[in-house]
C-alpha cells in the first residue's frame, strides 16, 4: 500500500550540539538506532573520509550529550558501510553492507546487555541477496528489508521471522530504491526520497 504525502503540520528548529567528549571518527553510510529506555543512540560501522571501512560501535548519551566508545567482540564482523539496523528487544539486528569488494548478506545481532555478537544461522537456505542502503524495520518480532543496491537497483521485499528464524520473500510491484529516509509509526512504514538510478 503506498500513498503520497502532500502536506504535513511538522515544524522544527534545527540545532547543532558538539558533545564535550571523545567522538567517533567522521563517517558516512553507518547505522544508528535509538534506545528509548536509556535515551541513548548507538551508531557504528560505515566508511571514513579516507575510505577506510569501519566496524566500531559508539553510544551517545542524549541526557549528558557525551559519546562513549563501546568495547565489543567485533573481530568476527567484516568492516563495512551501507548496512542498516533495527532494535528488537535487547538486541540490535543488522543486515548487509559493502566490504569493499562484496555486497554482504549476513544477519547478525549485538546484544545490548553484554555487547556480544551473534551471527545468525538460518533454519533454511532462503535469504535475501547482499545489499547496501536498504530500508529495514521491525514489527511484532518480524524484520522487514526492502530495496537497496548491489550492482542492481533492488525492488525485493523480505521478512525475517525471529520466531521461526527464517526469511520469506513477499511479492511487490513497488519500484525499489537505495538510501531512503524511513520511519515507522503505528501500522505504517513511511519512506521518503532516495536514489533509483545511477
Amino acid at each position: 500500500h503506498t500513498e503520497k504525502l502532500y502536506t504535513t503540520g511538522f515544524n522544527a528548529k534545527w540545532s547543532m550540539f558538539l558533545p564535550n567528549s571523545i567522538t567517533p571518527r567522521p563517517r558516512t553510510s553507518h547505522f544508528m538506532v535509538y534506545l528509548p529506555d536509556r535515551n541513548e543512540a548507538i551508531c557504528g560501522y560505515g566508511i571514513d573520509g579516507k575510505d577506510i571501512l569501519l566496524n566500531d560501535l559508539w553510544s551517545l548519551d542524549l541526557n549528558k550529550m557525551k559519546w562513549n566508545q563501546i568495547e565489543f567482540d567485533n573481530h568476527t564482523i567484516i568492516p563495512r558501510n551501507g548496512s542498516t539496523a533495527v532494535l528488537l528487544g535487547s538486541k540490535i539486528y543488522l543486515f548487509g553492507g559493502f566490504s569493499g569488494n562484496a555486497y554482504l548478506a549476513d544477519l547478525h545481532t549485538i546484544n545490548l546487555s553484554d555487547f556480544r555478537v551473534e551471527h545468525i544461522t538460518l533454519s533454511n537456505d532462503i535469504a535475501p541477496p547482499g545489499r547496501i542502503g536498504h530500508v529495514m524495520a521491525e514489527r511484532n518480532g518480524q524484520i522487514l528489508i526492502w530495496g537497496g543496491y548491489n550492482g542492481d537497483w533492488l525492488s525485493d521485499l523480505w521478512i525475517y521471522d525471529t520466531f521461526s528464524n527464517s526469511w520469506r520473500e513477499i511479492a511487490t510491484d513497488v519500484k525499489g530504491r537505495t538510501s531512503a529516509a524511513f520511519a515507522s509509526y503505528g501500522e505504517f512504514l513511511y519512506i521518503f526520497g532516495a536514489a533509483t538510478t545511477d
